[in-house]
């Protein structure tokens, strides 16, 4: 239990929800504001194209350097689930690796393109995942990330 409490109060320091007050200068708002629109549209496109169901969570973070956010997320079994994460950088790429919760890697499949990409996984158990978001590209170091997903 306390190690659950831990997890999610790092993760709420980390990766704060979209629209919290975050004490981000105002030079860096206009990319937080370009990376969820990014991962909306992203959504939206995904859910109109493959009768997707959307959930109403948004996640945001900046990724700076080796620093990793973990985003919990609540998946059940025989969905089949599309994350979409957009990023305001388009040169940057993020790495996206999801977790069960005993810390098991979970596979999936991974479709990347400007400034946006998706992961799809189908969990053969519900619970709580962590979605572990981090830069893989040295030459960026910087990036503001939004994540969410649809499901059906």
């Amino acid at each position: 239990m306390f190690r659950r409490a831990a997890l999610y109060l790092a993760v709420t320091l980390a990766c704060p929800l979209a629209g919290a007050q975050d004490p981000v200068p105002a030079t860096k708002e206009a990319d937080g504001a370009k990376a969820v629109r990014q991962a909306r549209t992203l959504a939206h496109e995904l859910a109109a194209a493959g009768s997707y169901g959307q959930r109403a969570a948004l996640w945001e973070c900046r990724l700076e350097g080796d620093t990793v956010a973990v985003v919990p997320v609540q998946l059940y079994a025989g969905n089949t689930y599309q994350l979409a994460v957009g990023f305001d950088a388009p040169s940057a790429v993020v790495g996206l690796s999801v977790f069960d919760a005993r810390g098991k890697l979970v596979p999936g499949v991974v479709q990347r393109g400007e400034g946006r990409m998706v992961f799809e996984v189908k969990p053969a158990k519900s619970g709580v995942f962590s979605v572990r978001l981090r830069l893989a590209d040295e030459k960026v170091r910087s990036a503001v990330a939004a994540l969410t997903y649809v499901y059906k």
